[in-house]
């Protein structure tokens, strides 16, 4: 999301445009509350795994925007609920078949946020591009303990077809996370439980050094037990180690085999925005010629879209903002319009811009309504693609002098 802040004094109009991709703030859980010694978090947002690094110490931790903003806690403190609202039925379409029988009852923690429903991600947003080596490291679901004895995640296409990312049964174990990322996908459960998730990461830093952390979540599925000490669930124990493709060989010489493979459905897609530029300071904004409204002209800060999917689904970026409000009132997101442009891709992509969408003042609909920055279509979209856009904005002559603040939302499906 993009914050945006509006001021104006003597005459002028400021506006200023911070950015902290996909991150939404949510008011504290009414039922959030202690269960077996942990925090219990069920409603809102939270990166349920969020890693970091310092030095040569990769950490994995709980962050979550729920009881305040960005409140960093141990995986062990805290329990995310999964309540029957999650509740759903496989769908009758073959594609959802690796979720089980059409009609079937499953628990989804899904992509896009609903808010009856925890909305669990996970991010690398404080590493820096150019700590690790290759920009990226691997995040491995190492351990799975639970009634379903199986979890599994998978990302919605353009087109709204699944794409499995991890699934412990298929063996779809390991996903690349790109630095400086904050992802979300779906979350499927087949019954309801306690379920006990243990992740591990990897990486190798740019000074070749390699770094590891783990860290076991902890998801309730359905009622909590009403017991403090819940009877334990089974434990199925993911293989981290292939087992060796040949006998050992001795004599004067030696040999290894070794296969590498990347599985269909591997590879994810990932919007992400750099930390450190993610704020816009629109110029003060002076009368138009016509002296009927104030304008102000700016530009976003770059927008990175990294596509390692198998299959070349396509992608598509759009963005809304929300109204302006402030001491001395408020005013709609259709005051707001931008010109999108693509700044960088890989040589083989046919990423295309947005239509430039026209501020209200204009005769436009403006931003209030949600509108495309960029797109691939089917077919094309691996790799980096780094979008922009002119703002404009254009408010009311008798607009009252003051602070006003909204929010811009980008999502990439």
């Amino acid at each position: 999301m993009m914050g945006m802040r509006m001021r104006r004094g003597n005459g002028l109009i400021a506006a200023m445009i911070g950015a902290v991709l996909l991150a939404t703030i949510s008011a504290p859980s009414a039922s959030a509350a202690d269960w077996n010694g942990r925090l219990v978090l069920d409603q809102g947002h939270l990166d349920a795994i969020h890693m970091e690094l310092s030095g040569n110490a990769l950490s994995m931790n709980l962050r979550e925007d729920i009881t305040g903003n960005k409140v960093i806690r141990p995986a062990s403190s805290v329990v995310i609920h999964v309540t029957d609202a999650a509740k759903a039925k496989v769908p009758a379409d073959p594609a959802y078949r690796f979720l089980g029988s059409p009609g079937t009852d499953f628990w989804l923690i899904p992509q896009v946020q609903n808010p009856d429903v925890v909305w669990a991600g996970w991010d690398t947003e404080e590493i820096e591009k150019g700590q690790l080596r290759g920009d990226s490291l691997t995040l491995r679901l190492s351990g799975v303990a639970g009634p379903g004895a199986a979890v599994k995640l998978y990302s919605t296409g353009t087109f709204g077809q699944p794409v499995p990312m991890i699934d412990s049964l298929a063996g779809l174990l390991d996903i690349t996370v790109p630095a400086n990322a904050h992802v979300h996908a779906n979350w499927a459960f087949s019954a309801p439980g306690v379920y006990d998730l243990t992740f591990a990461a990897s990486a190798v830093t740019a000074a070749g050094v390699s770094v590891a952390g783990s860290a076991t979540y902890q998801f309730v599925v359905g009622d909590l037990p009403s017991t403090t000490n819940p009877v334990p669930t089974p434990t199925v124990s993911t293989p981290t180690d292939p087992p060796p493709i040949d006998p050992p060989v001795g004599g004067n010489s030696v040999s290894q085999s070794i296969r590498a493979s990347i599985a269909q459905g591997d590879g994810g897609l990932v919007l992400s925005v750099d930390p450190k530029d993610r704020s816009v300071v629109l110029p003060a904004a002076s009368l138009a010629p016509s002296g009927g409204y104030w304008m102000s002209r700016g530009e976003l800060r770059p927008v990175t879209v990294t596509d390692t999917r198998s299959g070349s689904p396509g992608w598509n970026v759009v963005g809304r903002v929300g109204s302006f409000s402030g001491s001395a009132g408020e005013f709609g997101g259709e005051y707001l319009g931008w010109k999108p442009v693509v700044s960088k891709q890989t040589a083989d992509r046919a990423v295309v811009a947005g239509v430039a969408v026209v501020p209200g003042l204009r005769s436009g609909e403006g931003l209030g309504r949600s509108a495309t920055l960029g797109s691939a279509p089917a077919g094309s979209g691996r790799g980096v693609a780094v979008l922009g856009a002119g703002l404009e904005l254009n408010l009311p002559a008798a607009t009252e002098a003051g602070t006003y603040d909204a929010t811009l939302t980008l999502t990439v499906i």
